[in-house]
């Protein structure tokens, strides 16, 4: 329920995320004021938006050496309050620095730097431009191909790629997960 949030010129503010959902709460504390009704007091406001989530298709993704794949054309981002999505975060388990790569197709003004094994996507957006764009994503193993060879015939371990999104009210999202199961060297 919404509630209204009075201060005066007496009050202290301070913005934690104090149930640990990704968003900032507050807390209002009341100094003395004129009527002197609420001096030394404090109040607890939860923000309460419902945090983005994304929804991915395919729960494994087949990848060919030196050939970019699509991870997942059928990704969905389900927000209840239907806000603009401001920046989004695709992360590889395990990244081979080198050896592997992210990349996606930039539009509605929205742009993104790949770092590190994370690729960060920012700049505001409606949540179907953010849907379109994070279908858009293709991974990559790149680099030396004996290398790549030998450590598959050890067992290379499964790698995932995490999708992550942030609404304009800042709220973090719930994580879904792509599995990438089979490196077909």
């Amino acid at each position: 329920a919404d509630e209204e949030i009075l201060g005066s010129k007496y009050s202290f503010l301070s913005l934690a995320d104090v149930d640990g959902d990704g968003d900032l709460d507050l807390f209002l504390g009341y100094g003395e004021d004129h009527s002197g009704l609420e001096g030394g007091t404090v109040r607890y406001f939860e923000n309460q938006n419902p945090a983005p989530v994304t929804i991915v298709g395919q729960s494994s993704v087949s990848v060919s050496f030196n050939t970019a794949v699509r991870l997942d054309p059928d990704l969905s981002i389900d927000d209840a309050d239907n806000d603009d999505i401001v920046r989004a975060t695709v992360t590889i388990s395990d990244f081979s620095a080198g050896n592997e790569e992210l990349d996606f197709t930039p539009s509605a003004g929205v742009t993104g730097e790949f770092e590190d094994g994370v690729l960060t996507i920012t700049g505001k957006a409606t949540l179907e431009e953010y849907e379109t764009i994070l279908q858009s994503v293709t991974y990559e193993a790149t680099g030396n191909v004996t290398a790549a060879r030998q450590s598959a015939r050890g067992g290379v371990p499964a790698k995932t790629v995490t999708f992550s999104v942030r609404d304009t009210d800042f709220t973090e999202t719930v994580v879904s997960v792509v599995s990438i199961i089979t490196l077909d060297i």
